[in-house]
């Protein structure tokens, strides 16, 4: 005599609304949802391959877009600099470098208040703050280079937008 053996279920079938047993018999259990298999080892190191591969494209792409960004502000016969909402440097051009008598690098990462100066900064602190709420703000000040050398200048603040505005 032979007897019945359990019913299974079969994960190609998963999507049936009806099943059947061993024998051919209809069940009353209900298709399960498809299970998902976990990836092998070697999927996992291929999938987190490519990601590395993504990430480095995308940095590379952006170092390029930064060093695009240097040269075409080192390309300008103006001060330009980026200064976060820190009130930090982050670019500085040429001419910026030129004019404070100091390498970039030793701008880069500073505060304002420390390149300008105690005097300076009180001065000017209520246009960079303005800018950093949003504003435009244009105005005539002396600005003295590192040599003691006074001149007039225009300054320009633009606040960083978004795509949103």
């Amino acid at each position: 005599m032979t007897g019945l053996s359990p019913s299974r279920i079969d994960s190609r079938a998963s999507s049936a609304s009806t099943r059947t047993c061993a024998a051919g018999l209809p069940s009353r259990r209900r298709a399960a949802a498809p299970r998902a298999i976990a990836p092998t080892a070697e999927e996992s190191r291929a999938a987190l391959h490519r990601l590395s591969l993504d990430q480095a494209g995308e940095s590379e792409a952006l170092r390029a877009s930064g060093e695009q960004l240097r040269l075409l502000a080192d390309a300008l016969p103006l001060f330009v600099a980026f200064v976060d909402r820190d009130q930090r440097y982050r670019l500085v051009n040429r001419a910026y470098e030129e004019w404070f008598s100091r390498p970039r690098d030793a701008l880069h990462g500073r505060t304002v208040r420390e390149v300008l100066g105690e005097a300076v900064y009180a001065e000017r602190r209520p246009y960079i703050e303005a800018a950093l709420r949003g504003e435009i703000v244009r105005y005539e000040a002396p600005m003295t280079r590192a040599d003691g050398s006074v001149r007039e200048t225009e300054i320009e603040y633009r606040p960083r937008r978004d795509a949103s505005g």
